[in-house]
């Protein structure tokens, strides 16, 4: 169960097996005449992925590591870059 105040939970053995489940069902379906059949290859969302972790971690720590060397006064009311 969600912690209070939260308004979601973490994935559950449910969302794994979704996410497995999802690229193997739509390789078994047939589809119409000048479709390809989908191709799940985890190696190519290696690349983006890193890329979004480090950026996601950059916009978070970035502002925080400068919050940190202020007077919390100063932080509260902010400032220019």
């Amino acid at each position: 169960s969600p912690a209070p105040g939260l308004g979601c939970s973490p994935p559950g053995p449910g969302a794994a097996v979704a996410g497995r489940g999802g690229p193997e069902f739509m390789g078994a379906v047939a589809l119409p005449e000048g479709f390809a059949v989908p191709i799940a290859d985890p190696g190519a969302a290696l690349l983006p992925g890193l890329l979004l972790l480090v950026v996601s971690l950059g916009a978070a720590v970035w502002p925080a590591w400068r919050a940190s060397s202020r007077e919390v006064i100063e932080g509260l009311r902010g400032s220019g870059v």
